[in-house]
């Protein structure tokens, strides 16, 4: 039984949840998984109104309230953003994989590398020039890098930041 307090950060938590999959911009590939999350929710509930109980925090007989809605809003966030990180490397492409390792190796060093670099530590398995020729063209078209001369060596810049 939920409490009054409860049952208004229920609601709240379920309208922004339902708000979140109905917007136009929300990748279908995660429809399936979040269709599910408002039932897992209600699970946590339980689970967390009875920890609480356990731990003495509130009585066993005690309705759901807004501070364990709260805690269970922040579990499901938490969920939510593994799930997408689960989902987006089960969709990812090994092209994708290359540029992804390549943008994050790139970050680790400042943001800046030289086509020499890329090759020397095997980046995204760049194993020659022309590997990292290749690499470099994918990543320039998607955006990621520039690249330019500095006398006889390619300076490789991050564009911007990737999610990781």
């Amino acid at each position: 039984m939920f409490a009054p307090d409860g049952i208004r950060a229920w609601n709240t938590w379920l309208d922004e949840h339902y708000e979140e999959m109905n917007d136009p911009d929300f990748p279908s590939h995660l429809n399936g998984a979040w269709s599910k999350l408002d039932t897992h929710a209600l699970r946590l509930t339980l689970v967390v109104h009875l920890l609480r109980a356990a731990c003495g925090e509130i009585d066993f007989g005690d309705s759901v309230d807004e501070e364990t809605m709260a805690r269970v809003a922040a579990l499901m966030q938490y969920l939510k953003s593994h799930a997408r990180r689960v989902y987006q490397e089960i969709r990812e492409t090994e092209e994708d994989r290359r540029v992804r390792l390549a943008v994050r190796w790139i970050q680790r060093h400042q943001g800046r590398t030289t086509l020499r670099d890329l090759v020397r530590s095997k980046v995204a398995n760049c194993k020659t020039v022309s590997d990292a020729i290749a690499l470099l063209r994918l990543l320039e078209h998607r955006g990621h890098v520039v690249v330019r001369q500095e006398g006889k060596k390619a300076i490789v810049e991050l564009v911007g930041e990737m999610e990781t």
